[in-house]
């Protein structure tokens, strides 16, 4: 899980009670977007298996997006195509996950 900075008021790393919704994950604070501006191209390229609101990918950030990848997808230069993606993840989850079977 990758949280970077979206509205005026996201100048900070998430507090103790964002980071507890998902404490199984391994959670990262990206303040210069760096995930978002990897992400974005791949997203757009191919929207194929792409889930939900298209906008979330297009504007300068990336932001509530969830991509599925096979096992053993490394991701070496370029972010790996994933499988099924979409946005945002609270509209998408079951459909990205349940369809994404491997």
């Amino acid at each position: 899980m990758v949280w970077e900075p979206v509205l005026a008021t996201d100048d900070e790393a998430p507090e103790a009670n964002a980071l507890g919704r998902l404490p199984a994950a391994r959670q990262y604070w990206d303040p210069r977007r760096l995930i978002s501006r990897a992400v974005q191209p791949v997203a757009l390229r191919d929207r194929s298996n792409f889930h939900g609101k298209a906008r979330l990918i297009e504007e300068e950030t990336v932001w509530d997006y969830i991509a599925a990848f096979p096992p053993g997808a490394r991701w070496e230069g370029e972010f790996p195509r994933p499988v099924r993606s979409g946005a945002p993840v609270a509209d998408v989850l079951d459909r990205v996950l349940i369809s994404s079977k491997f």
